[in-house]
């Protein structure tokens, strides 16, 4: 089953009714704020938004955040363990939620929304250029067991919201206030990612990105991120338009029946 067919699925089983279509990017990023908006719950909400490698995700978080004003994001690559070297080593092609801490996340996340007004808190955040998100202390230079980690020195600092989106590849979190599954075609999400690295990363040929991008798929995509649209309040699905050497993103939204009286 492709995962154009999965997500179809899902919309059928779980009854998720279209609500607005053909939507550009400015657009969809007031729908989603329009939605959140309309929570009934107090104190800091958190949004959990999911969805495949270079599908767009950072970029529409932070539109949507923009958007909302009293609002924060932080991604799960900014709890990555380490360097890109140090995982190249000692984690890669293995089970793939060894890289991040997500321990780490879940208690970040807890502060921020326990907040009192005044305070903030310290959050890692992800370095294109080395790869590099949680700073390791200590580890052990035989087997990479992580031995200490730096928690708290880090420039970027939160604080109090009334919205935190966490966006990532996956859904870490026990309880998020809402979550949004966010559906790029794998062409277009391959696309995106060769020309993010020709650019980010000139080291990579295509060939190269082409297979990490496949490994990525069949080790983290399929088992671990496609799997978070079963559980989805909302699910955003894109129709992407070639514009030059990038995609024009068209969105439509789909809401979930059995979860939109509890949360919007």
């Amino acid at each position: 089953m492709s995962d154009d067919e999965f997500i179809q699925d899902i919309i059928k089983q779980r009854g998720f009714i279209l609500t607005r279509s053909g939507l550009d990017d400015e657009e969809a990023a007031l729908e989603i704020a329009r939605h959140l908006r309309e929570m009934r719950k107090d104190g800091t909400k958190i949004i959990s938004l999911i969805g495949g490698a270079a599908s767009g995700k950072s970029m529409l978080a932070r539109r949507v955040a923009n958007v909302l004003q009293d609002a924060a994001t932080i991604s799960t690559d900014d709890f990555l363990l380490g360097s890109r070297s140090y995982r190249a080593e000692y984690l890669e092609g293995r089970y793939p939620l060894k890289k991040y801490d997500f321990d780490l996340l879940r208690e970040k996340v807890d502060r921020i929304r326990n907040l009192r007004p005044g305070e903030s808190e310290p959050v890692p955040v992800y370095e294109e250029k080395d790869g590099v998100a949680i700073k390791l202390l200590d580890f052990d230079p035989d087997t990479g067991r992580v031995l200490s980690i730096d928690k708290d020195h880090y420039p970027k600092r939160v604080e109090k919201v009334g919205f935190l989106i966490v966006e990532g590849d996956f859904q870490p979190l026990a309880s998020p206030d809402c979550q949004i599954f966010f559906h790029v075609p794998d062409d277009v999400r391959l696309s995106n990612r060769i020309n993010r690295d020709v650019q980010q990363r000139r080291a990579m040929s295509v060939r190269e990105t082409a297979d990490s991008f496949a490994l990525r798929q069949r080790l983290q995509h399929q088992p671990y991120t496609l799997p978070c649209a079963s559980n989805a309040d909302i699910l955003i699905m894109v129709s992407a338009v070639p514009v030059d050497t990038r995609y024009k993103y068209w969105y439509s939204f789909w809401v979930s029946p059995t979860d939109r009286p509890k949360t919007f």
